[in-house]
């Protein structure tokens, strides 16, 4: 359910724009008529204490409205609209969330003009609103995907029987592995560490614009909490701890071969992946008790197509070699390579989610289409549900489809960077070098007999990652002169057009991060687990530590890039940085053993206690190996 109210989140910020902007609009355009600008407020009433709306009385005075309002009218239009708008119902949250069926009470798409509304017209009225310094501020402030520990490197795989096994290892984990809040940057969970919730500049403008907007009605008090920044930020409060949930269930398949000092072992990795929106249940209670329940079904389809990314299928392969250096009855020294072979693939997709691997091309926006929709007579019965419904999807699109509408599109940007993963080491090829160690206690306490059941066994590897291809995100960043270098009241028509076209990249640019082709060098993996066993003759017991370090990633080069447009891109911000995690292990076996095999079926878990750069998680595996 709560995916639905964070879209509601991830849109409030474009929403408050246009909604500003439609609001000015209808009430310029309409010179001393009843208008309608909002209709149903049931949202507003329940959550602004907004309990009346009435047909008001507008006089405007900007020379650049006239123009507009000549374009269709000879300055007298009537719209008896009292009707009002639910900006978040059990329907459409999204819809409602930015004014948009206020909007479209008023705009019919079957009767449209024949005339546009002039472009110098359209930058007055976004100048007005401040839409040139609202563009100037960033909405993200980083783009770099989560760190991902590959499903091979967790410590549990390492706990096998106790005893020095025989030739020939067979087993398999059926584990389950979760993290429950993943890390955006160093150690912050939440997402408004990634994206920019403040947005001073918006909130700043709209207090500037509040006393112009509360003069154009004769009842103010009406739309005071619309405007109040305070408002809107409590509401923003609701979002501000959002993250994404991460798990993986399956099955790890491993065989161990022995030849007197050589050992082969290897690992291959059969599991499911997801990931989605979270928040946790008291924040999820408070929205429900800000905005209402929300239709099931309709939450069901909204987190199929837009809040989960999931696929099932095989990881990487990985192959150990090591040899026995030294070698006794109390100690055991070994050393070896490993090699991972990047052969991950998927054998489904999109099971309970869906696939974020195609938004990736940058969309278009054409503003004035969205002016040219005011109907010249402004009559609210014109507008059939056909149109509405049109207009949803260009403007916001299909909860049960997507991938049209520009701000559901720019929620699937969003998720496309954090939710969409790979299965194995996104095809980087993995070479390392590891030593193992087995020391017995009975070379410290040879008179006990007990002694020679417990041991502690270490496994220090360091692994290089061999540079590849991926899709990374950026985000554009503006220089000062990109707005204030241009001549907004030119009456020169060429000017005018490519100021607009300016204006429409500009609002696609700021929701929507460039997805570029980069070569990238992860960093090297440094692992350390040690673990104290006892080896019983029916029960085996460990308990231990893992260390798991990854330092910062590289970027090689940038394929099908423009120059221009790489030098304004933010690399540093797309970037991950060194991370770390610290857990603690432990397992209880039981087995049996048999003249010429033994046996042994073992419960695995792991927890996480420090981390950075990456988040806790835990593991829980039951296993079942036959060593003979």
């Amino acid at each position: 359910m709560i995916c639905k109210y964070y879209t509601a989140y991830h849109l409030l910020f474009p929403g408050l724009f246009l909604t500003l902007l439609f609001t000015y609009s209808t009430c310029s355009i309409n010179n001393t008529q009843d208008v309608s600008i909002f209709g149903d407020l049931s949202f507003m009433e329940k959550n602004m204490s907004i309990n009346d709306f009435t047909n008001t009385k507008q006089t405007v005075n900007d020379p650049r409205v006239i123009d507009i309002v000549n374009d269709f009218t000879d300055n007298t239009q009537e719209a008896n609209d009292s009707r009002v708008m639910d900006i978040f119902d059990d329907i459409d949250l999204l819809e409602e969330s930015m004014a948009i069926d206020g909007f479209l009470d008023t705009v019919s798409f079957d009767e449209m003009p024949t005339r546009a509304i002039e472009v110098r017209s359209i930058l007055g009225l976004l100048e007005d609103v401040g839409a040139f310094t609202i563009l100037d501020q960033d909405f993200y402030r980083r783009t770099n995907p989560f760190v991902q520990r590959n499903i091979l490197d967790l410590p549990l795989w390492e706990l096998h029987s106790c005893a020095e096994p025989n030739r020939w290892i067979f087993g398999a984990h059926l584990f389950w592995n979760h993290m429950d809040r993943s890390v955006f940057i160093c150690k912050n969970t939440n997402i408004c560490s990634y994206l920019d919730l403040d947005q001073t500049t918006l909130f700043a403008k709209l207090d500037e614009l509040s006393p112009f907007i509360k003069a154009s009605f004769p009842n103010a008090s009406i739309i005071e909490d619309v405007l109040d920044t305070t408002t809107i930020t409590r509401l923003i409060s609701l979002f501000r701890n959002f993250t994404a949930q991460q798990r993986r269930i399956g099955i790890m398949l491993h065989a161990w071969r022995q030849w007197n000092r050589l050992e082969l072992r290897m690992l291959l990795p059969f599991y499911y992946i997801q990931r989605n929106i979270f928040a946790r249940p008291a924040e999820q209670s408070a929205i429900e008790a800000q905005f209402g329940a929300i239709d099931a079904d309709e939450q069901e389809a909204f987190e199929k197509n837009h809040a989960i990314s999931d696929k099932v299928g095989f990881g990487d392969f990985r192959l150990e070699l090591d040899y026995a250096f030294y070698k006794s009855d109390t100690f055991a020294f070994r050393a070896g390579g490993l090699i991972t072979l990047p052969i991950a693939f998927a054998v489904s997709k999109e099971i309970k989610g869906t696939s974020f691997s195609d938004c990736t091309d940058q969309p278009t926006f054409n503003l004035q289409s969205l002016f040219d929709l005011i109907p010249e007579d402004f009559d609210p019965d014109s507008v059939t549900d056909e149109d509405k419904q049109t207009a949803k999807e260009i403007i916001i699109g299909d909860i049960c489809k997507n991938k049209n509408g520009l701000l559901l599109g720019a929620l699937d940007r969003l998720h496309a960077i954090l939710l969409d993963t790979k299965l194995g080491n996104n095809q980087h090829l993995g070479i390392g070098l590891f030593l193992r160690s087995r020391t017995s206690l009975s070379s410290l306490l040879d008179e006990f007999d007990w002694a020679a059941r417990i041991s502690f066994n270490n496994r220090l590897s360091v692994e290089y990652l061999a540079p590849a291809i991926e899709t990374r995100f950026f985000i554009r960043r503006n220089l000062a002169s990109d707005f204030s270098a241009r001549d907004f009241t030119s009456d020169n028509e060429i000017i005018q057009e490519d100021n607009l076209q300016f204006i429409q990249t500009e609002i696609v640019n700021k929701f929507y991060p460039f997805a570029i082709k980069t070569r990238i060098q992860p960093g090297a993996i440094l692992r350390w687990t040690s673990r104290w066993c006892f080896s019983g003759k029916v029960w085996d017991l460990s308990i231990g530590s893992d260390i798991w370090i990854q330092t910062q990633e590289s970027f090689k080069s940038f394929k099908c890039a423009d120059q221009a447009l790489l030098n304004r891109l933010d690399i540093t911000n797309g970037k991950t940085d060194f991370a770390y995690q610290f857990k603690t292990v432990a397992s209880l076996g039981f087995k049996f053993e048999r003249p010429t095999y033994s046996v042994l079926v073992g419960i695995n878990a792991e927890g996480t206690s420090w981390n950075r750069w990456i988040g806790d998680d835990i593991t829980v595996s039951v296993n079942l190996e036959v060593n003979f």
